[in-house]
């Protein structure tokens, strides 16, 4: 923007002799010293004090339209970005591969003769020391060796849990979601969320029975359930939620005997729901 300059004018002498005044001597010297003071309110560059302060805002403001917000990185990108450290995937790969063998090892010593979850670790095992999934856990900052955290002494994370979050896990990477009570659970979540309700423990067992009673009308339509028997819905939650937990999805403002469960702001969580949206 152009700065706005003094307008010329006739000095206080010249206005004087242009009216025919006859000035003497000390009306002379009186004019000239007013002009100076005159002067002394304008700067250097022939400029206005008050024209400096408008242009300073004028400045201000066209910085300030110019600024935009900063891109956001997509799931994607960040997934592509981890993959390209070779070196920190192999090692990530490593540690998995460990946590996995020391929780099968766990698990002989408790219950040698449980060939299903056996087969369970096994399987997530598998699944998550594949690259893509090995950057995936990386992009969401979950720990490589979760499988391995204990919830209370004796106990070790959730096998079926982990075979949820092994679901989630390809969904985020380009996969369809296969496992009917998440796909369930997080439909209900983002449901929740757009109409500003509290997800809770509750509403997350109803969501995988739908044989569950909802006391309050709104908050059934908002569901979206399934069909296991309400005595295995606990467990069935649990799993989901602890998998969504763990890859920083979901967080639980509430307490462990009462949940509140609320989705995050994070590039995982806004990649699921579009996910779930194209599903």
């Amino acid at each position: 923007m152009a700065r706005t300059k003094k307008t010329s004018v006739p000095t206080f002498t010249e206005q004087a002799q242009a009216l025919g005044v006859l000035l003497t001597e000390a009306d002379h010297a009186a004019l000239t010293e007013l002009e100076a003071r005159n002067e002394e309110v304008q700067d250097d560059t022939g400029e206005t004090d008050l024209d400096d302060d408008m242009n300073a805002g004028d400045v201000a403001e066209d910085e300030e339209q110019s600024e935009e917000p900063e891109a956001t990185e997509s799931f994607e990108e960040l997934v592509g970005g981890q993959l390209e450290d070779k070196d920190t995937i192999e090692a990530t790969k490593t540690v998995i591969a460990n946590a996995f063998d020391d929780r099968a090892a766990f698990q002989r010593a408790k219950d040698s003769d449980n060939e299903t979850i056996h087969r369970s670790l096994n399987k997530s095992r598998a699944k998550l020391i594949q690259e893509k999934a090995v950057a995936c856990l990386l992009a969401t900052s979950t720990a490589p060796d979760f499988i391995t955290d204990s919830m209370h002494q004796g106990s070790a994370y959730n096998v079926y849990a982990a075979d949820k979050l092994c679901d989630i896990v390809g969904a985020l990477n380009g996969d369809v979601l296969h496992n009917a009570i998440n796909i369930a659970v997080m439909k209900s979540l983002f449901a929740f969320r757009a109409a500003n309700e509290t997800f809770t423990g509750e509403m997350a067992k109803a969501a995988c029975s739908k044989q569950i009673r909802i006391a309050t009308p709104s908050l059934a339509k908002l569901l979206v359930r399934h069909t296991v028997s309400p005595p295995t819905a606990p467990t069935q939650a649990s799993s989901t939620m602890q998998a969504l937990q763990t890859l920083g999805i979901v967080v639980n403002k509430g307490s462990q005997k009462y949940p509140a469960y609320h989705l995050t702001d994070s590039p995982q969580t806004r990649r699921m729901e579009a996910v779930l949206k194209a599903a």
